[in-house]
């Protein structure tokens, strides 16, 4: 009960959170779902040599979104943004992780 009211405060808060429309490569839009979308860092290797990339993550309630899928893709504030690895489910399984980079 207190991590669904934890969610329902940060996924909710204008300061950490925006809205969003999702699209999956089949059916219907999901329209108006918050989202909180960040910037990570990797650490690659490339010919042997250390990188460090920025991916954009974007965080969305599993309770908002049952099974966002690589290829689908998240519009938020008028960008475009494409899941481009299987999403991930957060420990306690109530939120997804989607690494995403912003399409054009």
């Amino acid at each position: 009960m207190m991590e669904a009211a934890f969610f329902e405060t940060v996924f909710y808060d204008p300061f950490c959170s925006a809205s969003a429309d999702y699209t999956p490569k089949v059916g219907d839009v999901v329209a108006d779902i918050r989202v909180i979308k960040s910037m990570a860092d990797q650490q690659n290797e490339i010919l042997g040599q250390p990188t460090v990339t920025s991916d954009i993550v974007i965080e969305v309630r599993a309770d908002d979104l049952s099974a966002p899928e690589k290829g689908g893709q998240f519009s938020v504030d008028g960008a475009v943004f494409e899941i481009n690895s299987q999403p991930t489910r957060d420990m306690t399984r109530n939120v997804w992780r989607c690494t995403c980079f912003e399409a054009t």
